[in-house]
Protein backbone atom coordinates (compact mmCIF):
# COMPACT_ATOMS: atom_id res chain seq x y z
CA UNK A 1 0.00 0.00 0.00
CA UNK A 2 1.28 3.64 -0.28
CA UNK A 3 0.76 5.04 3.06
CA UNK A 4 0.42 8.50 1.93
CA UNK A 5 -3.08 7.90 0.14
CA UNK A 6 -4.82 4.24 0.05
CA UNK A 7 -3.40 3.17 -2.97
CA UNK A 8 -3.11 -1.10 -3.19
CA UNK A 9 -0.06 -1.23 -4.73
CA UNK A 10 -0.03 -5.45 -5.20
CA UNK A 11 -1.84 -8.01 -3.53
CA UNK A 12 -1.46 -11.57 -3.63
CA UNK A 13 -2.57 -14.96 -2.17
CA UNK A 14 -0.89 -18.38 -2.31
CA UNK A 15 -1.93 -20.77 -3.13
CA UNK A 16 -3.53 -19.19 -6.11
CA UNK A 17 -6.13 -20.06 -8.51
CA UNK A 18 -6.41 -19.94 -12.38
CA UNK A 19 -9.36 -18.51 -13.45
CA UNK A 20 -9.50 -20.37 -16.89
CA UNK A 21 -10.24 -23.71 -14.46
CA UNK A 22 -12.29 -21.84 -12.11
CA UNK A 23 -14.16 -25.35 -11.12
CA UNK A 24 -11.04 -27.40 -10.26
CA UNK A 25 -9.97 -25.36 -7.49
CA UNK A 26 -11.69 -25.07 -4.07
CA UNK A 27 -13.12 -22.43 -2.10
CA UNK A 28 -10.10 -21.72 0.10
CA UNK A 29 -7.58 -20.90 -3.17
CA UNK A 30 -10.41 -19.24 -5.24
CA UNK A 31 -10.98 -16.18 -2.31
CA UNK A 32 -9.08 -13.60 -1.82
CA UNK A 33 -7.62 -13.97 1.78
CA UNK A 34 -6.19 -10.52 2.10
CA UNK A 35 -10.14 -9.60 2.90
CA UNK A 36 -12.16 -12.51 3.40
CA UNK A 37 -9.93 -14.28 6.03
CA UNK A 38 -9.58 -12.67 9.50
CA UNK A 39 -6.67 -13.38 12.24
CA UNK A 40 -5.28 -12.56 15.44
CA UNK A 41 -2.29 -10.00 14.67
CA UNK A 42 -0.68 -10.52 17.61
CA UNK A 43 2.83 -8.53 17.90
CA UNK A 44 2.23 -6.01 15.08
CA UNK A 45 -0.50 -4.58 17.23
CA UNK A 46 2.21 -3.79 19.68
CA UNK A 47 2.96 -0.82 17.56
CA UNK A 48 -0.59 0.31 17.38
CA UNK A 49 -0.89 0.08 21.18
CA UNK A 50 1.88 1.87 22.16
CA UNK A 51 1.26 4.51 19.26
CA UNK A 52 -2.59 5.37 21.58
CA UNK A 53 -0.37 5.94 24.81
CA UNK A 54 2.31 7.90 23.46
CA UNK A 55 -0.41 10.08 21.68
CA UNK A 56 -2.25 10.34 25.27
CA UNK A 57 0.80 11.57 26.48
CA UNK A 58 1.06 8.12 28.84
CA UNK A 59 4.70 6.78 28.51
CA UNK A 60 8.00 7.89 27.23
CA UNK A 61 10.38 6.41 24.95
CA UNK A 62 12.80 6.54 27.15
CA UNK A 63 10.97 5.35 30.79
CA UNK A 64 12.46 2.22 31.73
CA UNK A 65 9.86 -1.04 32.71
CA UNK A 66 10.65 -3.70 34.90
CA UNK A 67 9.88 -6.60 32.90
CA UNK A 68 10.23 -9.38 35.16
CA UNK A 69 12.83 -11.59 33.23
CA UNK A 70 9.80 -12.92 31.04
CA UNK A 71 7.40 -14.22 33.69
CA UNK A 72 4.91 -12.37 35.12
CA UNK A 73 1.15 -13.20 36.36
CA UNK A 74 -1.40 -10.71 35.85
CA UNK A 75 -4.45 -11.77 37.81
CA UNK A 76 -4.95 -14.88 37.56
CA UNK A 77 -2.65 -15.01 34.04
CA UNK A 78 0.39 -16.07 33.22
CA UNK A 79 2.26 -13.54 30.65
CA UNK A 80 5.36 -14.68 29.02
CA UNK A 81 8.07 -13.37 26.60
CA UNK A 82 10.40 -15.10 24.33
CA UNK A 83 13.32 -12.90 24.74
CA UNK A 84 13.82 -12.80 28.55
CA UNK A 85 14.93 -9.67 30.45
CA UNK A 86 14.82 -7.80 33.76
CA UNK A 87 14.36 -3.99 32.95
CA UNK A 88 13.49 -2.74 29.59
CA UNK A 89 13.04 1.09 28.14
CA UNK A 90 9.36 1.71 26.21
CA UNK A 91 11.80 1.35 23.20
CA UNK A 92 13.33 -1.71 24.32
CA UNK A 93 9.87 -3.21 24.89
CA UNK A 94 8.83 -2.70 21.22
CA UNK A 95 12.20 -3.64 19.99
CA UNK A 96 12.16 -6.91 21.70
CA UNK A 97 8.38 -7.20 21.53
CA UNK A 98 7.79 -8.06 25.02
CA UNK A 99 4.13 -8.80 26.04
CA UNK A 100 5.31 -8.48 30.15
CA UNK A 101 6.25 -4.46 29.66
CA UNK A 102 2.58 -3.80 26.90
CA UNK A 103 0.53 -5.31 29.95
CA UNK A 104 1.86 -2.93 32.10
CA UNK A 105 1.79 -0.27 29.60
CA UNK A 106 -1.51 -0.94 29.11
CA UNK A 107 -3.08 -0.14 32.01
CA UNK A 108 -2.51 3.38 32.16
CA UNK A 109 -5.13 4.04 29.43
CA UNK A 110 -8.65 3.77 29.63
CA UNK A 111 -10.80 1.01 28.24
CA UNK A 112 -13.12 3.57 26.38
CA UNK A 113 -10.05 5.47 25.00
CA UNK A 114 -8.59 2.72 24.34
CA UNK A 115 -11.19 1.37 22.44
CA UNK A 116 -11.74 4.80 20.21
CA UNK A 117 -8.42 4.82 18.94
CA UNK A 118 -8.40 0.57 18.29
CA UNK A 119 -11.56 1.67 16.40
CA UNK A 120 -9.94 4.70 15.10
CA UNK A 121 -7.49 2.91 13.25
CA UNK A 122 -10.34 0.51 11.34
CA UNK A 123 -10.61 -2.51 13.74
CA UNK A 124 -14.11 -3.80 13.71
CA UNK A 125 -15.49 -2.48 10.72
CA UNK A 126 -15.12 -2.40 7.15
CA UNK A 127 -12.61 -0.70 4.92
CA UNK A 128 -15.24 -0.29 2.43
CA UNK A 129 -12.46 -1.40 0.05
CA UNK A 130 -14.62 -1.49 -3.92
CA UNK A 131 -13.77 -5.50 -3.77
CA UNK A 132 -16.15 -8.63 -2.80
CA UNK A 133 -15.90 -10.72 -0.03
CA UNK A 134 -14.37 -7.72 2.62
CA UNK A 135 -15.57 -8.86 6.37
CA UNK A 136 -14.85 -6.46 9.42
CA UNK A 137 -13.36 -8.65 11.89
CA UNK A 138 -13.98 -8.33 15.54
CA UNK A 139 -13.74 -5.80 18.43
CA UNK A 140 -16.09 -6.31 21.25
CA UNK A 141 -16.86 -3.12 23.10
CA UNK A 142 -15.73 -2.54 26.28
CA UNK A 143 -18.71 -3.70 28.07
CA UNK A 144 -18.17 -6.63 26.70
CA UNK A 145 -14.08 -7.13 27.70
CA UNK A 146 -13.19 -9.12 30.74
CA UNK A 147 -10.36 -8.13 33.05
CA UNK A 148 -7.80 -9.56 31.41
CA UNK A 149 -9.10 -8.61 27.44
CA UNK A 150 -7.25 -5.35 27.64
CA UNK A 151 -4.26 -6.87 28.14
CA UNK A 152 -4.43 -9.45 25.82
CA UNK A 153 -5.42 -6.79 23.11
CA UNK A 154 -2.37 -4.77 23.49
CA UNK A 155 -0.62 -7.70 21.81
CA UNK A 156 -2.82 -9.15 19.20
CA UNK A 157 -5.52 -11.05 20.82
CA UNK A 158 -9.15 -11.22 22.01
CA UNK A 159 -9.52 -9.13 18.45
CA UNK A 160 -9.50 -10.04 14.58
CA UNK A 161 -8.36 -8.40 11.25
CA UNK A 162 -7.95 -8.84 7.87
CA UNK A 163 -4.44 -7.82 6.28
CA UNK A 164 -6.26 -5.47 4.78
CA UNK A 165 -6.88 -3.69 7.77
CA UNK A 166 -3.87 -3.93 9.51
CA UNK A 167 -2.00 -2.39 6.48
CA UNK A 168 -4.63 0.41 6.42
CA UNK A 169 -3.88 0.73 10.22
CA UNK A 170 -0.47 1.03 10.11
CA UNK A 171 -0.12 3.42 6.94
CA UNK A 172 -2.12 5.70 9.26
CA UNK A 173 0.44 5.25 12.17
CA UNK A 174 3.44 5.89 9.82
CA UNK A 175 2.08 8.59 7.38
CA UNK A 176 1.52 11.38 10.15
CA UNK A 177 -1.47 9.90 11.39
CA UNK A 178 -4.55 9.64 8.99
CA UNK A 179 -6.48 6.79 7.71
CA UNK A 180 -7.37 6.39 4.37
CA UNK A 181 -9.64 4.53 2.80
CA UNK A 182 -7.88 1.63 0.04
CA UNK A 183 -8.13 2.24 -3.25
CA UNK A 184 -7.94 -0.67 -5.76
CA UNK A 185 -8.69 1.30 -9.02
CA UNK A 186 -6.79 4.44 -10.00
CA UNK A 187 -9.46 5.27 -13.13
CA UNK A 188 -11.56 3.84 -15.74
CA UNK A 189 -10.45 3.84 -19.61
CA UNK A 190 -12.26 3.07 -22.39
CA UNK A 191 -10.66 1.41 -25.36
CA UNK A 192 -8.95 4.64 -27.11
CA UNK A 193 -7.31 5.20 -23.92
CA UNK A 194 -9.10 7.79 -22.96
CA UNK A 195 -9.76 8.24 -18.68
CA UNK A 196 -13.66 7.96 -18.39
CA UNK A 197 -13.49 7.89 -14.76
CA UNK A 198 -11.09 9.40 -11.98
CA UNK A 199 -10.99 8.12 -8.44
CA UNK A 200 -9.90 10.74 -5.73
CA UNK A 201 -8.00 9.42 -2.61
CA UNK A 202 -10.38 9.22 0.01
CA UNK A 203 -9.47 10.30 3.90
CA UNK A 204 -11.47 9.19 6.39
CA UNK A 205 -9.99 10.67 9.57
CA UNK A 206 -7.21 11.73 11.52
CA UNK A 207 -6.36 9.29 14.65
CA UNK A 208 -3.07 10.48 15.96
CA UNK A 209 -1.19 13.18 16.22
CA UNK A 210 1.66 14.13 13.57
CA UNK A 211 4.01 14.25 15.87
CA UNK A 212 3.21 10.79 17.60
CA UNK A 213 3.25 9.25 13.88
CA UNK A 214 7.18 11.11 13.85
CA UNK A 215 8.00 8.87 17.19
CA UNK A 216 6.55 5.49 15.89
CA UNK A 217 8.37 5.51 13.08
CA UNK A 218 11.99 6.21 14.81
CA UNK A 219 10.60 3.48 17.12
CA UNK A 220 9.80 1.14 14.00
CA UNK A 221 13.03 1.83 12.70
CA UNK A 222 14.48 0.44 15.85
CA UNK A 223 12.94 -2.60 15.73
CA UNK A 224 14.80 -3.44 12.25
CA UNK A 225 17.90 -1.83 13.31
CA UNK A 226 18.28 -3.23 16.87
CA UNK A 227 15.47 -5.55 17.39
CA UNK A 228 13.37 -8.68 16.69
CA UNK A 229 12.72 -7.80 12.90
CA UNK A 230 16.75 -7.18 11.88
CA UNK A 231 16.23 -9.82 9.07
CA UNK A 232 14.15 -7.08 7.65
CA UNK A 233 17.19 -5.01 8.01
CA UNK A 234 18.34 -3.69 3.72
CA UNK A 235 22.00 -2.01 3.57
CA UNK A 236 21.25 0.90 1.41
CA UNK A 237 17.50 2.23 2.75
CA UNK A 238 15.99 3.05 6.49
CA UNK A 239 13.70 0.20 6.99
CA UNK A 240 11.18 0.41 10.10
CA UNK A 241 8.30 -2.31 10.99
CA UNK A 242 7.33 -4.64 13.35
CA UNK A 243 6.81 -8.39 13.82
CA UNK A 244 4.05 -10.46 14.48
CA UNK A 245 3.37 -14.56 15.73
CA UNK A 246 -0.22 -15.59 16.79
CA UNK A 247 -1.37 -18.80 18.01
CA UNK A 248 -3.88 -20.63 15.72
CA UNK A 249 -7.29 -21.75 17.07
CA UNK A 250 -7.78 -25.13 16.46
CA UNK A 251 -11.05 -27.60 17.58
CA UNK A 252 -11.15 -23.91 20.30
CA UNK A 253 -7.90 -24.09 21.56
CA UNK A 254 -4.60 -22.42 20.86
CA UNK A 255 -2.56 -24.78 19.04
CA UNK A 256 0.94 -25.06 20.40
CA UNK A 257 3.11 -25.67 16.85
CA UNK A 258 0.83 -23.76 14.38
CA UNK A 259 1.37 -19.81 14.31
CA UNK A 260 0.14 -17.00 11.66
CA UNK A 261 3.68 -15.67 11.60
CA UNK A 262 4.27 -12.21 9.76
CA UNK A 263 5.98 -8.81 9.06
CA UNK A 264 4.55 -5.06 8.23
CA UNK A 265 7.25 -2.94 7.31
CA UNK A 266 7.42 0.41 5.87
CA UNK A 267 10.49 2.41 3.68
CA UNK A 268 12.44 4.54 3.91
CA UNK A 269 11.58 5.88 7.00
CA UNK A 270 12.15 9.07 6.63
CA UNK A 271 9.59 9.79 3.99
CA UNK A 272 7.21 5.91 3.57
CA UNK A 273 6.42 5.34 0.21
CA UNK A 274 5.28 2.04 0.59
CA UNK A 275 3.99 -0.43 3.26
CA UNK A 276 4.46 -4.17 3.08
CA UNK A 277 2.58 -6.86 4.79
CA UNK A 278 4.08 -10.30 4.76
CA UNK A 279 1.36 -13.06 6.41
CA UNK A 280 2.25 -17.06 6.29
CA UNK A 281 0.00 -19.29 7.85
CA UNK A 282 2.04 -22.51 9.95
CA UNK A 283 5.43 -21.60 8.24
CA UNK A 284 7.13 -25.19 8.26
CA UNK A 285 10.30 -23.20 8.95
CA UNK A 286 10.91 -20.84 11.73
CA UNK A 287 7.59 -20.02 13.21
CA UNK A 288 8.15 -16.55 14.46
CA UNK A 289 7.51 -13.51 12.37
CA UNK A 290 11.22 -12.26 12.52
CA UNK A 291 12.56 -15.73 11.22
CA UNK A 292 10.39 -16.48 8.49
CA UNK A 293 8.20 -13.27 7.20
CA UNK A 294 10.80 -10.52 7.49
CA UNK A 295 13.22 -12.21 5.06
CA UNK A 296 10.64 -12.44 2.42
CA UNK A 297 9.63 -8.44 2.72
CA UNK A 298 13.65 -8.02 2.78
CA UNK A 299 13.38 -10.13 -1.00
CA UNK A 300 10.32 -7.86 -1.95
CA UNK A 301 12.01 -4.59 -0.77
CA UNK A 302 15.11 -5.12 -2.64
CA UNK A 303 13.48 -6.30 -5.69
CA UNK A 304 10.95 -3.14 -6.20
CA UNK A 305 13.95 -0.91 -5.25
CA UNK A 306 16.31 -2.31 -7.60
CA UNK A 307 13.81 -2.48 -10.44
CA UNK A 308 12.13 1.25 -9.19
CA UNK A 309 8.85 0.90 -10.20
CA UNK A 310 7.23 4.85 -11.35
CA UNK A 311 5.04 4.57 -8.49
CA UNK A 312 7.66 5.09 -6.16
CA UNK A 313 8.36 8.88 -4.94
CA UNK A 314 10.73 11.07 -3.47
CA UNK A 315 13.35 8.02 -4.25
CA UNK A 316 16.44 10.17 -5.47
CA UNK A 317 16.71 11.07 -8.87
CA UNK A 318 20.22 8.86 -10.05
CA UNK A 319 18.30 5.58 -7.90
CA UNK A 320 15.46 6.08 -10.87
CA UNK A 321 17.63 5.64 -13.28
CA UNK A 322 17.89 2.42 -12.66
CA UNK A 323 15.11 0.62 -14.57
CA UNK A 324 16.31 -2.48 -15.94
CA UNK A 325 18.35 -4.07 -12.94
CA UNK A 326 17.06 -7.66 -12.94
CA UNK A 327 15.40 -9.35 -10.23
CA UNK A 328 17.81 -11.00 -7.68
CA UNK A 329 17.82 -14.13 -6.03
CA UNK A 330 15.54 -14.87 -3.00
CA UNK A 331 17.97 -16.24 0.02
CA UNK A 332 17.27 -19.25 1.91
CA UNK A 333 16.37 -17.62 6.18
CA UNK A 334 18.84 -20.00 6.86
CA UNK A 335 21.50 -18.65 4.63
CA UNK A 336 24.59 -17.47 6.57
CA UNK A 337 24.57 -13.45 6.59
CA UNK A 338 27.96 -11.71 4.28
CA UNK A 339 29.00 -8.30 4.60
CA UNK A 340 29.69 -8.38 0.79
CA UNK A 341 26.88 -6.68 -1.68
CA UNK A 342 27.28 -8.01 -4.93
CA UNK A 343 26.26 -4.89 -8.64
CA UNK A 344 23.88 -6.33 -10.21
CA UNK A 345 24.93 -4.22 -13.55
CA UNK A 346 26.96 -6.39 -14.99
CA UNK A 347 25.36 -7.44 -18.50
CA UNK A 348 23.19 -3.90 -17.94
CA UNK A 349 22.65 -1.67 -20.86
CA UNK A 350 25.08 1.55 -20.26
CA UNK A 351 23.41 3.75 -17.92
CA UNK A 352 22.90 7.02 -18.99
CA UNK A 353 23.70 8.41 -15.82
CA UNK A 354 26.98 7.01 -15.31
CA UNK A 355 29.61 9.71 -15.94
CA UNK A 356 30.77 10.05 -19.61
CA UNK A 357 34.67 9.75 -18.79
CA UNK A 358 33.99 6.44 -16.57
CA UNK A 359 36.42 7.27 -13.79
CA UNK A 360 35.34 7.27 -9.91
CA UNK A 361 33.32 10.07 -8.34
CA UNK A 362 34.30 11.09 -4.54
CA UNK A 363 31.44 9.14 -2.37
CA UNK A 364 32.59 11.29 0.50
CA UNK A 365 29.60 11.94 2.76
CA UNK A 366 26.82 10.32 0.41
CA UNK A 367 24.32 7.90 1.98
CA UNK A 368 24.97 4.11 1.23
CA UNK A 369 21.73 3.46 -1.30
CA UNK A 370 23.21 6.76 -3.14
CA UNK A 371 26.97 5.20 -3.59
CA UNK A 372 25.80 2.19 -3.99
CA UNK A 373 23.53 3.83 -6.94
CA UNK A 374 26.55 5.25 -8.47
CA UNK A 375 28.80 1.57 -8.33
CA UNK A 376 26.25 -0.15 -10.07
CA UNK A 377 26.07 2.38 -12.59
CA UNK A 378 29.72 2.21 -13.46
CA UNK A 379 29.67 -1.59 -13.15
CA UNK A 380 31.91 -1.75 -10.32
CA UNK A 381 30.98 -4.24 -7.68
CA UNK A 382 31.13 -3.27 -4.01
CA UNK A 383 32.23 -4.68 -0.16
CA UNK A 384 30.28 -2.31 2.68
CA UNK A 385 31.52 -2.15 6.27
CA UNK A 386 29.38 0.41 8.51
CA UNK A 387 25.97 1.86 7.91
CA UNK A 388 25.07 5.12 7.66
CA UNK A 389 27.25 7.65 5.15
CA UNK A 390 30.32 7.42 3.30
CA UNK A 391 33.46 7.91 5.23
CA UNK A 392 36.10 6.39 3.10
CA UNK A 393 36.70 4.58 -0.23
CA UNK A 394 39.23 2.25 -1.36
CA UNK A 395 39.31 3.43 -5.32
CA UNK A 396 39.80 7.16 -5.07
CA UNK A 397 37.97 9.95 -6.27
CA UNK A 398 39.54 10.67 -10.05
CA UNK A 399 40.72 7.51 -10.64
CA UNK A 400 39.71 5.72 -13.71
CA UNK A 401 37.20 2.86 -13.84
CA UNK A 402 38.24 -0.55 -15.11
CA UNK A 403 36.90 -4.27 -15.45
CA UNK A 404 36.38 -6.49 -12.23
CA UNK A 405 37.09 -3.40 -9.86
CA UNK A 406 35.76 -4.19 -6.29
CA UNK A 407 35.66 -0.56 -4.15
CA UNK A 408 35.61 -0.96 -0.28
CA UNK A 409 33.39 1.47 1.32
CA UNK A 410 33.71 2.13 4.53
CA UNK A 411 30.50 4.06 6.60
CA UNK A 412 29.57 5.61 10.03
CA UNK A 413 26.33 5.82 11.50
CA UNK A 414 23.78 8.65 10.87
CA UNK A 415 23.29 10.56 14.23
CA UNK A 416 19.43 10.44 15.48
CA UNK A 417 18.39 7.80 12.80
CA UNK A 418 16.92 5.63 15.67
CA UNK A 419 17.01 5.69 19.43
CA UNK A 420 19.08 2.91 20.87
CA UNK A 421 17.67 0.71 23.64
Amino acid sequence: MNPKNGEILALANAGDYDPNSYSEYDDFNRKNRCITDVYEPGSTMKAITLAALLDQGLCKENEIINVENGVYKFRDRIIRDTHKHQKLTVQGILDQSSNVGMTKLIQRIDDELLYKYLRGFGFGTYTSIELPGEVKGTLKKPSEWSLVSKTFMSFGYELTATPLQLITAFSALINGGILYQPQIVKKLMNSDGETKLEYQHREVRRIIAPQTSDRMRTLLASVVENGTAQNAKLDFIAVGGKTGTSKIIENGKYSESNYNSSFIGFYPVEDPQVVCLILLNSPKVGGYGGLVAAPIFKEVTKRILLNIHESLENIPDSYQKNDDVKFIKAKNIEEPKTTITRSLSHNMPENNNAPANKVMPDLKNRSIREALVILSSLGIDYKVSGSGKVISQSILPGSRVKKDMVCKILCTEIKNKVLAN
